[in-house]
């Protein structure tokens, strides 16, 4: 039936999964990996299961941060990379910090690139930033790849708390109220006019008592199950 097939909808999170970290403002938050990082205002960020992205619209910088070791000693980032390229990284790294976390850092350049690469422990996981831009520019933007490796920490427990999520949630007209007013009383983030598209209704005609409405709720995110 209809009402069975809306019942499996009910609790489907639409948009952003905070399981997967949250974009907001170029800024990403994850609540299960307890981390924060800030990209640059107006880059586009791309979230993928692997690694999170950020890039200026122009497009000729970049930077990657990914989880590459398990542990708490930096170094094997770097040790993990010298594998992987063959090239000399580890004594070529100078420990630093980042906030309290303990970071290591180096520098890889050729004539047409230079990346910028810091690992940091934390949680028992080292993740690898990764600031790429072509050599002739690289000291000009090297400054903002510090200041994005900088802001990389773990969330308090009030940012924590504070994500949220949109999930699709089930309400019941009342008699002769339209999709407006449903809309504003179930404190639905979808607007009007979307919560009408999403169930083949305009957003003024009265509904039926009792009929079935998707909505959209920003809910708390309660975390992943263990």
């Amino acid at each position: 039936s209809a009402e069975a097939f809306l019942a499996r909808l009910d609790g489907l999170v639409v948009g952003q999964r905070a399981a997967n970290g949250i974009i907001k403002k170029e800024a990403y938050r994850h609540p299960d990996l307890n981390l924060f990082i800030q990209f640059p205002s107006g880059w586009n960020v791309e979230n993928t299961p692997m690694r999170v992205a950020a890039a200026p619209k122009e497009g000729e910088t970049a930077v990657v941060l990914q989880a590459v070791a398990d542990g708490n000693d930096p170094s094997d980032g770097a040790r993990a990379l010298e594998k992987e390229t063959k090239s000399p990284v580890v004594s070529k790294t100078q420990h630093v910090k980042v906030g309290e976390l303990h970071a290591a850092q180096t520098k890889i350049s050729d004539s047409k690139i230079t990346i910028l690469v810091t690992w940091i422990a934390h949680g028992g996981t080292i993740y690898q930033i990764a600031g790429l831009a072509p050599t002739r520019r690289f000291d000009s933007v090297a400054p903002v790849f510090l200041g994005v490796v900088e802001s990389f920490r773990g969330l308090s427990s009030e940012e924590r708390a504070a994500i949220r999520e949109n999930r699709i949630r089930l309400v019941k007209a009342r008699g002769g109220e339209n999709v407006r007013a449903l809309a504003a009383r179930s404190n639905s983030v979808w607007k009007p006019e979307q919560v009408a598209v999403a169930n083949n209704v305009t957003d003024h005609e009265p509904l039926r008592e009792g009929q079935l409405i998707k909505i959209a709720v920003a809910e708390p995110y309660e975390g992943r199950k263990k």
